[in-house]
């Protein structure tokens, strides 16, 4: 096996662990996001896109999963959802701001 076979390797491994941790420690897991980021070869850029999306959806920040991988239709949905959730939440806000 060469040294770049190694490589992809290790990434993939890399890239299976931050799909399987998801829901836990965000965290530990964005401090991994970004350690390998520089090192995502073209094989993996759109796995890992997406899953840098979802982590960034998790927290809060839909405009970077949109940047990131706006045009899947599995993050589009989640993006959707999460503005939904954030408008009725303002609305709530603002009805308690007017007491209505």
């Amino acid at each position: 096996m060469s040294k770049i076979e190694k490589f992809n390797n290790e990434i993939k491994k890399c890239l299976d662990v931050l799909e399987k941790n998801i829901d836990s420690d965000t965290y530990q897991m964005k401090k991994i996001l970004i350690q390998i980021a520089p090192f995502i070869t073209q094989e993996y850029a759109s796995r890992f896109k997406k899953i840098a999306a979802l982590y960034a959806l998790k927290d809060g920040n839909i405009t970077l999963a949109e940047k990131l991988d706006g045009n899947s239709l599995s993050i589009a949905k989640k993006i959707k959802k999460s503005t939904v959730k954030r408008i009725e939440l303002l609305i709530e806000k603002r009805k308690k701001q007017l007491e209505i």
